[in-house]
């Protein structure tokens, strides 16, 4: 199995994540009402909890998504090429150098694939680059950078 499963399990251990928290934030915004059985959020909140740790725990499985990341990184800075689906790491520093622009103007707009592709490529160089620039600039050691920051 190639080592980008790695990254992939990075999007279970999001989604799960996701899922199970807007499940507790609508439960609440319903107020008492949220507790009752006919809301059914009890029956999703049983459902969806044990996602989190199928297949792997999510802390574990995003510190793999995350090392593999870092790996890419490098890769790059030592002038290799970075394959699809991550070649705009390639990018990161010109991408966050542009200002991206929301030209969003219509439903349509934001129904755009090309517009939603580049907005979450900004989102992600930021993010990468945020996380491994803490981590590189970081004087804990490597044990602790990677149970705090990667976590």
């Amino acid at each position: 199995m190639d080592e980008s499963h790695h990254f992939l399990s990075g999007f279970k251990s999001l989604f799960t994540d996701w899922a199970y928290h807007a499940i507790e934030e609508s439960r609440i915004s319903c107020g008492g009402a949220g507790y009752t059985k006919w809301a059914a959020f009890a029956e999703h909140h049983n459902f969806y909890s044990p996602m989190q740790t199928f297949e792997g725990d999510n802390t574990v499985m995003l510190q793999q998504s995350s090392r593999y990341l870092f790996k890419l990184i490098k890769k790059h800075q030592k002038g290799k090429k970075v394959e699809s689906p991550f070649e705009y790491i390639a990018e990161i520093d010109s991408v966050l150098s542009d200002k991206f622009v929301c030209l969003g103007s219509s439903r349509e707009h934001f129904l755009n694939l090309k517009h939603l592709d580049e907005a979450f490529k900004v989102k992600a160089c930021y993010m990468i680059k945020q996380v491994f620039t803490a981590y590189t600039e970081s004087k804990e050691p490597e044990k602790e950078k990677a149970n705090e920051i990667f976590a």
